[in-house]
């Protein structure tokens, strides 16, 4: 694919293994992008294999959605799955 893309003069990101892959688009709010693209990272995770493993971001949308990822990961609360008030079991 990489090759392909080049002879035709196209820039390619090629990435061999990844899978489930979800594009993310310049947008002046990120709330809605981030709540569902977590749900489907961190909530699925290792449950599906449809969850999101791979977010591309396009242009100012790198910073943006990277930081309000970021933000959302770090309020999950992690511990004993069996314990009560865990989001997600270590």
């Amino acid at each position: 694919m990489y090759g392909r893309a080049g002879e035709n003069g196209k820039r390619a990101q090629c990435q061999g293994g990844a899978k489930n892959h979800v594009i993310v688009f310049t947008r002046r709010r990120h709330e809605d992008d981030t709540q569902i693209i977590g749900d489907s990272a961190f909530g699925c995770a290792g449950q599906r294999c449809l969850a999101v493993s791979v977010a591309v971001t396009i242009g100012e949308a790198q910073k943006t959605f990277r930081d309000a990822i970021a933000e959302a990961a770090a309020s999950l609360r992690v511990g004993n799955g069996l314990d009560e008030g865990v989001q997600m079991a270590r």
